[in-house]
């Protein structure tokens, strides 16, 4: 919804969203062990021994389980918001094959790009303009955070304010003339 809202999908078409499917785990080079932008949902989370969090993720169109590094679980803007239910944003997630039959991904912190609480409000532009996370493309080079906010459409149904309460401060002073 975020990424629909905000027309980061191009005409509003989720095209150029990895996916996890079954597929996965029968690519046969290093492009395609990695998956260029994922949304997905935690659905299960554990943390182990060593500080890191071994994760299952969903998306529409399958399930992976997943390990977040401990930088990650650490990390004040990410790590307080994962947990099951909440909504990640990755980059450039490598796909790692230990056996034919055992594969997961390598969430790092280069990795993330947002995590949204599962029981977050929909995003204002102030939300937005926090975010300021340096996000790098794969070839390590910086994306202008500025140029993306620019790219940002309005939400299609906006909220008209009312001054609710100093309407009725108004009526209840004359009534008590």
């Amino acid at each position: 919804m975020f990424i629909k809202r905000h027309g980061l999908g191009g005409d509003g078409d989720m095209q150029f969203l990895s996916k996890l499917d079954a597929k996965l785990h029968t690519r046969k080079s290093l492009d395609e062990d990695r998956l260029a932008f994922l949304a997905c949902i935690i659905k299960d989370c554990k943390h182990n021994r060593l500080g890191d969090m071994t994760i299952t993720i969903k998306d529409q169109f399958g399930t992976a389980k997943a390990s977040v590094h401990k930088k990650v679980v650490q990390d004040g803007q990410f790590g307080p918001n994962i947990g099951i239910g909440s909504v990640m944003l990755l980059q450039d997630v490598v796909f790692f094959r230990a056996s034919s039959t055992t594969h997961y991904l390598n969430i790092t912190i280069r990795n993330m790009v947002k995590v949204f609480k599962f029981d977050i409000c929909p995003p204002t532009e102030d939300l937005v303009k926090a975010f300021v996370t340096l996000l790098s493309n794969r070839h390590g080079e910086e994306v202008n955070v500025e140029a993306i906010l620019k790219k940002l459409k309005p939400p299609l149904h906006e909220v008209p304010s009312t001054d609710l309460g100093q309407t009725s401060n108004a009526k209840s002073s004359n009534d008590d003339n």
